[in-house]
């Protein structure tokens, strides 16, 4: 008698936490389709796989980690990178051998708005190691309810005393996207804020510089009779403060990362309040038109402006 073949579908983690909730977004829909057993791999370390207690907080999901990282040693950070680098090498040669042999199969989307395949059950390998963003909605619309649902039950509790705040956010990425030439620059925010009219609650800035933050926006609240209110205190670490008040907010000004975009939408989806305003960038990034993707039918879209690009040498 033939045993039925276990599926094995891992999903190898990449970016940071708002691209960890599409990756989890698509697992999901992935799973469903292939059946079998899900697992959630980190080549690098276990440290940024946290974010799934916000997603299995109890345990009740089942989730399995499959952590292959090595965390680097406190001591001698350059021996940490050494054991590594060895293990990278070691698993790159099994995943060939089992590719080879027809066990194991990589299914890594180059562009990150590319639709998933119509018929996801094709993905037959008794393994199957998926690497990539997953940000086209057919990835993550099927299982969007059920994963704001598990983000929310985590976050929520420690901001509901904030839902009649009427509280505008106004979120800035710099950091990385300064370099990246992706950040969005001060007309933007002014005509965010024309979009949205009379504001009459308190505002928040989030951003990963807040300083930096602070600075873009200030002259352009001032403009409007308007000032930056201090962030509430919330039994979380500051990034996961930010990402709850972008649950908790009446009306958000986007930035154009995907930690915004999960925010957002959770509280969208979950939080029990009127209707939000929000207002987002269009295009949402200015290298690709695919990213209009991102975009759901109830936001106001206002026109982005980024840094020019720089002249040719």
């Amino acid at each position: 008698m033939t045993g039925t073949i276990r599926r094995i579908t891992t999903v190898q983690f990449a970016g940071r936490l708002g691209n960890l909730f599409f990756e989890y977004a698509a697992a999901l829909t992935l799973h469903r389709a292939r059946g079998g057993e899900l697992r959630f791999l980190d080549w690098r370390t276990p440290s940024r796989a946290d974010f799934l207690a916000y997603l299995d907080p109890d345990g009740s999901a089942g989730l399995h980690r499959e952590f292959r990282g090595v965390r680097y040693f406190e001591r001698s950070r350059l021996a940490g990178k050494v054991k590594w680098q060895v293990m990278r090498v070691i698993r790159g040669i099994v995943r060939r051998v089992r590719g080879a042999a027809g066990v194991q199969s990589r299914f890594t989307p180059e562009d990150p708005f590319a639709p998933a395949p119509e018929n996801l059950a094709a993905l037959d390998h008794r393994r199957l190691l998926v690497h990539g963003y997953f940000q086209h909605p057919s990835w993550f619309e099927p299982t969007l309810g059920e994963v704001t649902g598990r983000i929310w039950s985590t976050v929520g509790p420690h901001v509901c005393h904030l839902a009649n705040h009427n509280a505008t956010v106004m979120a800035v990425r710099l950091g990385d996207y300064r370099r990246l030439g992706w950040e969005l620059t001060a007309p933007y925010y002014e005509r965010a804020i024309e979009a949205l009219g009379d504001l009459d609650g308190p505002i928040w800035i989030t951003s990963d510089d807040p300083a930096g933050a602070l600075r873009l926006l200030a002259p352009i609240l001032d403009k409007h009779g308007q000032c930056a209110s201090p962030l509430p205190e919330v039994d979380m670490t500051a990034s996961m403060r930010d990402f709850a008040l972008l649950c908790v907010a009446r009306n958000v000004i986007m930035s154009n990362s995907t930690f915004c975009w999960w925010g957002t939408v959770t509280g969208q989806l979950q939080g029990g309040q009127e209707p939000k305003r929000i207002v987002c960038p269009t295009p949402w990034l200015p290298t690709t038109d695919k990213s209009v993707a991102l975009i759901r039918a109830d936001w106001i879209a206002v026109e982005a402006s980024f840094p020019p690009k720089p002249a040719p040498q």
